[in-house]
């Protein structure tokens, strides 16, 4: 396996992993009741995107545009691969923006309210769980990735 491959399978199991460390906030934060427990919890999510999310998707992203360019004629296949993780990495994009947006409106109010009590935090939570649409391509990515290449 080349250095840049591995670079890129790693850099996908960052994102991949902490995506669903994600999900599992998401669902952990759904069900939290207290203020202090939504505060914490929307403030972890956004220090995993700006801190492992965010990178790993970038270096996927990066390193499998130099994988490309092994390919000099690229197949049915791989161009469904690059438009799955293109899908994906959109998704994932838009995702944290609105988990950036969500913890910097959460800290402006973190004095007066529970954040998913009010209109706006239901709001940016459903555009959270929303981007969750790319997760599907990620993995149809993953799968042709693993057959294919």
């Amino acid at each position: 396996m080349s250095w840049i491959k591995y670079l890129h399978v790693l850099a996908l199991v960052l994102w991949f992993g902490s995506a669903a460390a994600d999900i599992i906030l998401e669902l952990v934060l759904r069900k939290t009741s207290s203020r202090e427990g939504q505060l914490t919890l929307i403030r972890l999510h956004a220090i995993i995107d700006k801190t492992l999310e965010t990178p790993g998707f970038l270096v996927t992203l990066i390193t499998g545009f130099f994988l490309l360019m092994k390919y000099p004629n690229p197949s049915g296949p791989l161009y469904v691969k690059i438009g799955c993780g293109l899908a994906a990495a959109a998704a994932n994009l838009f995702c944290v923006k609105k988990v950036l947006d969500r913890d910097r409106w959460a800290k402006s109010i973190a004095k007066d309210a529970w954040p998913l009590q009010l209109e706006r935090g239901k709001d940016l939570t459903r555009d959270v769980y929303l981007s969750m649409l790319g997760v599907p391509f990620a993995f149809v990515a993953l799968y042709i990735a693993v057959v294919y290449f």
